[in-house]
């Protein structure tokens, strides 16, 4: 988690410290916690409000050990939260709903990452899995498009962008729904219809005096680092974990070879 709130940003130009720029840093918009602000904790067998205690829960003459033990109610009423599973057998594959969205309109929308998702990384699992990916991917970035993925996940429906990182890599970003949304806050949007040809050249020429960033750049140094050598299943000393790495074009040229020695 990030404690910082400010930030400013700082660039050796010309030899010489200097700050470019001073900004706030923080959530832009959450999902609401409909668990706790939309529900109650009661005792299961009265549906009263069970008193607690630093070790238990008591009602009813009975001790409660567990908050897991209590029964959820929409707040402010009895009736018991219902959660029906939405996914089938668990030996089968979920399917989930493509569709897209020019970025032009959906811009108009908020696409905060789902807090309780970690972006996930994609592989292809065979070649026409491969060719299509590639074919998604390929007219999202030319033709401005966002790719969405609507699928069930146990008790919810999951939302997420299939996108790609800078590096190249395919990912799938869950996003918060639209209509769970607390309401956002302040942020700052660029405007790239506002920028001029000027615009373009000053920012290219003074992109150009930032300094490089190198490996060093992408390595901390403060006490995780210390740790390293403790850590359970550690990589080698002097030897870097190996990433395996997999382009969509290598895994369609496989699949060709394989089908040719047939």
């Amino acid at each position: 988690m990030v404690h910082a709130k400010r930030l400013v940003l700082r660039a050796e130009l010309m030899g010489f410290g200097a700050d470019i720029a001073t900004i706030n840093i923080g959530s832009y918009a959450s999902e609401l916690d409909l668990m706790r602000n939309a529900t109650d904790l009661v005792c299961p067998k009265c549906k009263g409000k069970a008193e607690y205690h630093p070790s238990h829960y008591e009602c009813c003459g009975v001790k409660i050990t567990s908050w897991q033990s209590l029964l959820r109610v929409k707040k402010g009423t009895k009736e018991p939260i219902e959660m029906p599973k939405l996914t089938k057998g668990s030996g089968e594959i979920e399917r989930a709903k493509l569709s897209i969205m020019p970025f032009d309109e959906f811009k108009k929308y908020v696409d905060t990452t789902d807090p309780r998702e970690p972006e996930r990384f994609v592989t292809a699992t065979d070649e026409t899995s491969a060719k299509n990916l590639f074919k998604l991917l390929v007219a999202q970035e030319m033709d401005k498009t966002a790719i969405l993925l609507t699928f069930n996940d146990t008790t919810e429906q999951k939302i997420a962008l299939l996108t790609t990182t800078i590096s190249g890599r395919i990912i799938v970003r869950f996003i918060v729904p639209k209509n769970l949304l607390k309401t956002p806050k302040e942020s700052t949007i660029l405007d790239r219809k506002a920028l001029t040809q000027k615009d373009v050249e000053e920012a290219r020429l003074f992109l150009k005096q930032i300094p490089k960033a190198t490996e060093e750049t992408l390595t901390v140094t403060d006490f995780r680092a210390d740790l390293l050598p403790f850590a359970i299943g550690k990589t080698p000393k002097g030897e870097k974990p190996v990433e395996k790495v997999e382009a969509l074009a290598v895994i369609m040229a496989q699949a060709k070879k394989k089908k040719e020695k047939k």
